[in-house]
């Protein structure tokens, strides 16, 4: 009884010994039959690479759902974008200036693809600058900014929610000419709108503070920019 090698092996040796039957009786040898095939192949392989890798990128997206139709997507030459059909060979996309784009599939396999829909979180990193009269009222300051801010209730604390996210409120450095409070807060949910909201109301909040606890802000007379985010697309 053959095994299941030895019977591959025998159709293998059929197919061959068939081919070659064939190709002699029509006058051509059994090598230049498998030279031609090769060569056919490789021209064929070369010809339909692009299609292949499209259709493979496109199985991978449908098996793998890194986004879905109506979510925000960037990635390297793709500025936010909204996706509006995932098809197998292409995805349609459409831009904040309407301009609907078509791009081929294996471009969501060579690069790093960002889901702005899929969010959970959106930060903000804002330094305030203050003057050194004002640096006894500091740590006290600091205590009633990260009480206010965190009863908001839309802001993730590490440390006592479990989260991965930090909540940081603190001295960061005591320059030539002001005294430096740095803030990092992570606000809970990835809507572009909301987070445009919770920003500025947490700003206000910030000002406000300052206000009643009798400081001031550093004034220069050349605009100096105290914002930073690592979050520069609110989209």
């Amino acid at each position: 009884m053959l095994t299941r090698g030895s019977g591959i092996l025998l159709w293998i040796s059929l197919f061959f010994f068939c081919v070659d039957a064939i190709s002699l009786s029509m006058g051509v040898g059994l090598g230049a039959v498998l030279s031609f095939a090769g060569v056919g192949g490789i021209a064929l392989s070369l010809a339909t690479k692009d299609m292949v890798s499209n259709l493979v990128g496109g199985a991978i997206i449908f098996a793998t759902n890194p986004f879905a139709e109506g979510d925000k997507i960037s990635f390297t030459n793709l500025e936010t974008s909204r996706v509006s059909k995932i098809g197998w060979y292409q995805t349609v996309v459409c831009g904040d200036d309407e301009q609907v784009q078509t791009v081929p599939n294996q471009k969501f396999i060579s690069n790093k693809v960002s889901n702005k829909t899929r969010r959970t979180h959106r930060c903000m990193k804002q330094s305030i600058l203050l003057k050194y009269d004002c640096l006894s009222k500091v740590d006290q300051l600091i205590k009633d900014l990260r009480r206010d801010i965190y009863a908001r209730g839309d802001v993730a604390d590490g440390t006592v929610d479990g989260s991965t996210k930090n909540f940081r409120i603190h001295l960061a450095a005591l320059t030539e000419t002001a005294v430096e409070i740095e803030f990092e807060i992570h606000f809970i949910g990835g809507c572009g709108n909301a987070f445009r909201q919770a920003r500025q109301e947490t700003l206000l909040l910030i000002a406000q503070a300052v206000q009643d606890c009798g400081a001031s802000f550093v004034v220069f007379d050349t605009y100096i920019p105290m914002s930073r985010s690592d979050d520069r697309n609110l989209s």
